[in-house]
């Protein structure tokens, strides 16, 4: 049985879930949740150095999940250029950074070394068969408009 720990990475909320697979069977989802900043980036001091103290704290969380979790693999969400404003994306891919740096780091990943595979978002989604429907869609708008305003 495959333990894989998927991650969608930012820097005010990151979504993982665990998944087990076996012998090329679809994966199926063992536990999920997220992981919520302790603020927005810009609280953690002076620009630009602002976003890789956010970066880090968040990346803490995140290497926090490998010995709980024990995956064998990592799958991680691709920062998708265009998709996001440039700032957006400069914070995600100093993210990413720490995150890669933090993790080499750790104890746990040096004696497990699970792969680290960087898929889009269509593929995940498609691997696992998660789709979201029309309401999903604007209930997730309506979240991330709520959560800019703030």
């Amino acid at each position: 049985m495959m333990s894989i720990l998927a991650l969608d990475m930012s820097m005010s909320c990151t979504g993982w879930a665990v998944l087990s697979q076996a012998n090329g069977d679809a994966p199926q989802i063992e536990d999920s949740g997220s992981l919520m900043a302790e603020g927005r980036a810009k609280n953690y001091g002076e620009y630009p150095w602002c976003y890789v103290k956010a970066a880090r704290a968040m990346s803490a969380r995140i290497v926090w999940l490998m010995p709980k979790h024990q995956p064998q693999e990592i799958v991680v969400e691709e920062t998708t250029r265009g998709r996001a404003s440039a700032s957006s994306q400069r914070c995600l891919e100093v993210l990413h950074c720490c995150f890669l740096q933090m993790l080499e780091l750790d104890p746990w990943w040096a004696v497990h070394r699970p792969s680290v595979i960087y898929v889009t978002t269509g593929e995940w989604r498609r691997t696992i068969g998660l789709g979201l429907s029309k309401e999903d869609r604007v209930h997730n708008r309506k979240v991330c408009e709520v959560l800019r305003s703030t």
